[in-house]
């Protein structure tokens, strides 16, 4: 027996059709799997008493009215970071009084861990061509892509502003409405600098002053074959929090690009434990990994690279190529291991 709440994206959305299809294998393999036992699935996608969809209504009723009990409690975590705080976890757990309590997906050490972007660019994403992503100049220094007004995003996009770093390399940020900027950017606005993208060409999931959703793409190839570094704008910033990896951090590898982490330093390591390189060591000046000020962090590799010749920065980008190529096959694979995880859960 399996009771399933939670609600998932719409199916207009990229990932809505993969979202439901991966919800309802997953409850089958816990009906599979747990078959005489009472089992209560939660799919944390906008999970939580602060959003206005029924969903945690509908738990409270189950476990405070009806009085519900359960042998084992599954926690789905999918495509968005989980926005649950732990003490409500830890409430649910002690009301429902269950055995066993099993996180899948993308939360972090845990036993049936996938990473959901990895999985899906495996499903949905076209892998370019070496063709189509090789480095043919460093017209751009670097180039740092963001989309939503999240306030890392919006500090860090006013000190490049502010050094005139901006004349080096492509930065982009949505400006976002008055409703983006109290929920991303605590009420700060975004400058809303694009590169002009026709969004007909896009699937539009929200209005982020004309910046793409552009989950399965790497943006222009003509800025993407003429660029060394690529900043990574994470959705997550803070270390405190759940780790996070998207789509995101996986372009780079996808692309052949150097990164360095404007999110949680963590993934470095993480990336690492995963078979992947990361290419800090070209910075060693820069304490990028474990510096509590990211901005600064970041801003002192961008800053030590517009300072180079555009011959010396070819001459790192020859010596990264091996990693670089070792970093696209492994992300290829990564992918597919992803994918299987999340349809074979309880096989690892």
């Amino acid at each position: 027996m399996i009771t399933v709440i939670g609600t998932t994206f719409p199916l207009a959305y990229h990932y809505g059709p993969l979202e439901r299809e991966v919800l309802q294998k997953t409850a089958e393999q816990i009906e599979s799997k747990f078959k005489d036992e009472k089992n209560l699935l939660l799919n944390m996608t906008w999970f939580g008493p602060q959003f206005d969809n029924g969903q945690w209504q509908k738990l409270e009723k189950l476990i405070y009215k009806d009085c519900a009990k359960f042998d084992n409690l599954f926690l789905l975590s999918t495509i968005d970071p989980v926005y649950l705080r732990e003490d409500l976890i830890d409430s649910i757990i002690n009301q429902i009084k269950c055995e066993k309590v099993i996180r899948i997906g993308t939360w972090e050490n845990q036993k049936y861990q996938w990473n959901w972007h990895a999985a899906a660019a495996y499903k949905l994403m076209t892998i370019p061509t070496l063709d189509q992503i090789s480095l043919q100049s460093v017209k751009h220094v670097f180039v740092c892509l963001q989309r939503k007004p999240r306030l890392h995003r919006v500090e860090l996009t006013n000190l490049i502003l502010a050094s005139r770093l901006d004349r080096r390399g492509i930065i982009t940020l949505g400006g976002g409405s008055k409703e983006h900027a109290d929920i991303y950017a605590d009420g700060m606005m975004g400058p809303n600098i694009t590169l002009g993208e026709n969004l007909d060409d896009f699937i539009t999931e929200d209005d982020c002053g004309g910046i793409p959703c552009d989950l399965f793409g790497l943006g222009p190839l003509t800025v993407w074959k003429n660029h060394f570094l690529h900043v990574v704008s994470e959705t997550e910033f803070n270390n405190w929090h759940p780790l996070f990896v998207t789509e995101k951090t996986w372009k780079p590898m996808i692309g052949l690009r150097p990164f360095v982490i404007h999110g949680q330093t963590r993934i470095y390591p993480w990336l690492r434990n995963r078979g992947f390189k990361t290419f800090n060591h070209y910075w060693p000046h820069v304490d990028i990994e474990t510096s509590e000020d990211q901005h600064g962090s970041v801003m002192s590799v961008l800053h030590w690279l517009c300072d180079m010749t555009l011959s010396e920065i070819e001459d790192i980008y020859q010596d990264m190529l091996p990693d670089l190529r070792y970093n696209r096959e492994r992300f290829i694979e990564f992918s597919r291991e992803q994918y299987h995880k999340m349809h074979h859960v309880f096989e690892s």
